[in-house]
């Protein structure tokens, strides 16, 4: 101990009190312990760290919610404004060089619902329409060749029904395009074959309703308010697929073609809704452009609940989309071309 404590070292006395212990003093400056003050001001130290940390964490994962909210709606939504513009220019194909002939109906004229499709198909398919809508649902969606449309305010939630031929190639006639398109039996590898359910429309489908070479997809949002997108194909009707989630407006409107007496072109004059389209004569074979709109929220956390409104998006009522759940919404529009449903438009008074 003389040469730990040299100055403290005394024998038999001690120089320094509180503690003694008869040859040397063991003082408290050496001890090892913290004090309170210590303690709280690593503490507060600590608190202050982690509060720092916790804000950038909620920080950076209010922003990772916001873009996957961002990436949703838009990725979503040109995805779905894909599929059913590819469905809407598909409305009224039908196959014109198959082996049966239908090069008459050009210049002919179509009967029945307006449509050339409507013709060919007549008996087997009586009041088939190419191209088909209503303002909210249809009365019973999954009868496909029942149009009645079921009491609604407004078109925020419309419906509408595309049918066209199924085309394909069978074999021996590959390279001849003069040859028969549609084959006896179905075949999944060769063609267009399926309805929006991935379902074929052949008769060799016990479920397929009608049946027969023509593909009928119904497009509709579930009542229940899930903002489910559906559709309803003819290759099993009863069981509806989901297209999309998060739709909670989808709207159309019609172009209906108009003729001008004194050159004989034919224009859009406006976008009407459907209602309008049934109250016209001949209204749905001369539709020669739909209009579609559709709002898609994402999910929950997407966005501010209090960032109020955007008046830069308006939805499809023209009402500035409001925020005040936490979930992103923004309103998809597009404006597509008829391509095969077009016959000779009437002149609208």
């Amino acid at each position: 101990m003389k040469h730990v404590y040299p100055s403290l070292f005394r024998s038999g006395s001690c120089r320094c009190a509180p503690v003694c212990s008869g040859r040397f003093l063991l003082p408290q400056i050496y001890s090892n312990g913290m004090s309170i003050v210590d303690l709280m001001l690593a503490l507060v130290l600590g608190i202050i760290v982690a509060g720092a940390a916790m804000a950038t964490f909620l920080v950076a994962t209010k922003l990772a919610g916001s873009q996957r909210g961002t990436a949703a709606i838009s990725t979503g939504g040109q995805s779905l404004i894909t599929h059913l513009g590819q469905q809407i220019r598909m409305a009224g194909l039908v196959d014109i060089l198959e082996s049966e002939g239908q090069w008459a109906l050009i210049n002919s004229g179509a009967v029945s619902t307006g449509s050339m499709l409507a013709t060919v198909h007549a008996g087997t398919m009586p009041g088939l329409y190419a191209l088909h809508g209503c303002n909210g649902g249809y009365a019973h969606p999954a009868t496909l060749l029942d149009y009645a449309c079921s009491s609604a305010n407004g078109n925020l939630s419309s419906s509408f029904t595309v049918a066209y031929q199924a085309l394909s190639s069978p074999p021996g006639n590959v390279g001849n395009w003069m040859g028969a398109s549609l084959p006896t039996s179905f075949d999944p590898k060769m063609g267009l074959n399926f309805d929006c359910g991935g379902l074929s429309p052949l008769s060799d489908n016990t479920n397929a309703d009608p049946a027969g070479e023509v593909i009928i997809n119904r497009y509709y949002l579930e009542p229940t308010g899930s903002r489910r997108l559906l559709c309803s194909g003819n290759g099993n009707p009863d069981q509806p697929v989901q297209i999309a989630t998060g739709v909670e407006q989808f709207q159309l409107l019609y172009g209906v073609g108009q003729t001008s007496m004194a050159d004989q072109y034919t224009a859009v004059a406006s976008y009407v809704d459907a209602s309008a389209v049934n109250s016209m004569l001949n209204g749905w074979p001369n539709v020669i452009a739909v209009q579609l709109c559709m709002v898609i929220s994402g999910e929950v956390g997407s966005a501010d609940p209090n960032s109020g409104t955007n008046v830069f998006n308006l939805d499809c009522a023209g009402q500035p989309i409001v925020i005040s759940d936490g979930r992103l919404r923004r309103a998809h529009r597009f404006v597509v071309n008829v391509r095969n449903n077009v016959t000779t438009a009437v002149v609208m008074p």
